[in-house]
């Protein structure tokens, strides 16, 4: 599967899609079900030493995945949260919360909505 999301990146370049969504330097950003953690590249990069990326997924196996990656490449600004739901994130602390190829498989669209919106800032894109 890891290898589709490598074409997938080919095809459509990450840097792009984030800078498309307003991700900047300083920025607080959310992966909701950050599968293998291919974004967590441009995210620990665009929000710079003073943001953070916080990437989350429910199977054990990715967050083993993202955190080898965190792990290998020194990456000092990403948070690994191993939860299908519930993020234990601060209330109004994420700039930018991302469900990207995501949303559509989930079960309980509703609860999920319903504990992201909190985290969010006033300005917040989900």
């Amino acid at each position: 599967m890891s290898l589709a999301y490598k074409f997938r990146g080919i095809l459509l370049p990450r840097m792009e899609l984030f800078k498309g969504v307003g991700i900047k330097e300083g920025f607080q950003v959310l992966d909701f079900g950050c599968r293998p953690g291919s974004y967590i590249l441009p995210f620990s990069r665009l929000v710079g030493k003073w943001g953070r990326a916080h990437v989350m997924d429910r199977n054990p196996l990715a967050i083993e995945a993202v955190n080898s990656l965190v792990f290998r490449k020194q990456l000092t600004n990403v948070n690994t949260i191993a939860s299908d739901c519930r993020t234990r994130l601060v209330s109004g602390s994420m700039d930018v919360v991302l469900l990207y190829c995501m949303i559509h498989h989930l079960k309980a669209r509703y609860n999920v909505l319903v504990e992201l919106h909190p985290v969010l800032k006033g300005l917040g894109v989900l």
